[in-house]
């Protein structure tokens, strides 16, 4: 099959936005599995966080220790080349500093339906979430230029469709595509700097297999983000060339070069564009893997260009156990060199699992 890479670099420039942040949790789930492929589950998750800015407040808030439960239903289909899911779920938070004893918050739903032949596949999905407050970190927590959304009053609602496919998944030329669109509106605030806003985005990629070990690709990518009257909107589209290597048995590599066009109107209108630049290696180890990735971006934040230099270990322990860790360097060009780091420590049980994570 044809290989598609995901870029990390958007991971660490999140866990960036934190100075401490500690996550001790356990999972428990019940599931209930049926004749004809239907399987119906409930998980309930109880963490406990620590965290020196909660909120992610600008000039650094007040440190909180307080639980969270996570609450998620769902139910799914499955017949022989397609499946069909739904999931329901909140969080509620307990014990905040400034807060109710008891506050729901992240409530959200999705729909999926995926249909799989031997060389093709489509997907589509439909998602809604809501919060009140910043309370967990997701795509939706950070604005187009990466930086925190600071909401404190209000409510925000994001709503979103994808639709996901590929081709020719045992042939020599391959390829892949997905289309999107999102939409954040705020409602029960007169806050200024929140703007609502929607988000187009089309990306394709097209693989040529030229040997067993060796993979070319052609990359394409078109975004174009608007917001209210006050924001700036931005129109992005990239074209670029990727490799993917297996230079042996136990350790693969990538090289991915996009040049990346930016037109912004609005608020600061101007252009920004340049090569972006992603490079990684992979070994695999006895017990687990080695990484390292090297990525460049254009951006079009006050930061300009942003680098990253990370390397990741997965560790498999005996008994359902694993240990896994990133560590890296961020870099901008207005904000100088940041270090990274994520510890994640994961044991599964019978009927659920506990985990430790730091970042």
């Amino acid at each position: 099959g044809h290989s598609h890479t995901k870029r990390a670099n958007e991971v660490y420039k999140r866990l960036g936005l934190f100075s401490g942040f500690c996550i001790i949790g356990a999972v428990a789930s019940a599931q209930d599995q049926r004749n004809g492929g239907v399987d119906t589950f409930f998980d309930f998750t109880q963490r406990l966080e620590y965290s020196d800015n909660p909120d992610f407040e600008t000039d650094g808030g007040a440190s909180d220790l307080f639980g969270r439960t996570i609450l998620r239903y769902g139910y799914q289909i499955t017949r022989s080349v397609d499946s069909l899911s739904f999931n329901i779920g909140t969080d509620i938070e307990e014990g905040r500093a400034d807060r109710p004893t008891l506050d729901l918050v992240n409530g959200f739903f999705d729909l999926s339906y995926d249909r799989d032949t031997r060389n093709a596949g489509i997907g589509g999905n439909l998602r809604y979430r809501e919060s009140d407050v910043n309370s967990e970190t997701t795509d939706e927590e950070f604005d187009q230029d990466g930086n925190v959304i600071d909401q404190f009053r209000g409510t925000r609602r994001s709503y979103g469709f994808s639709l996901i496919g590929d081709v020719g998944r045992s042939a020599p030329i391959g390829a892949t595509y997905e289309v999107s669109y999102s939409e954040i509106v705020y409602v029960d605030t007169l806050d200024p700097s929140l703007r609502d806003s929607d988000t187009f985005e089309t990306r394709g990629t097209v693989d040529f297999v030229l040997s067993p070990n060796v993979t070319a690709s052609l990359v394409g990518l078109y975004r174009d983000f608007n917001t209210e009257e006050g924001g700036t909107n931005r129109e992005t589209t990239g074209l670029g060339l990727g490799t993917q290597l297996r230079i042996n048995p136990v350790l693969s590599g990538q090289v991915h070069l996009r040049y990346d066009r930016i037109e912004r109107t609005g608020n600061s209108p101007g252009n920004d564009e340049g090569i972006s630049i992603a490079t990684g290696l992979i070994q695999e180890l006895r017990n687990g893997t080695l990484g390292f990735d090297l990525t460049s971006d254009v951006t079009t934040n006050e930061d300009g260009r942003r680098g990253y230099f990370g390397v990741n270990r997965n560790t498999v322990l005996p008994r359902g156990q694993q240990l896994n860790y990133a560590l890296g360097l961020t870099r901008s060009d207005g904000s100088g060199v940041d270090p990274l780091v994520n510890i994640e420590y994961i044991y599964d049980l019978p009927t659920g699992r506990l985990d430790f994570g730091l970042s």
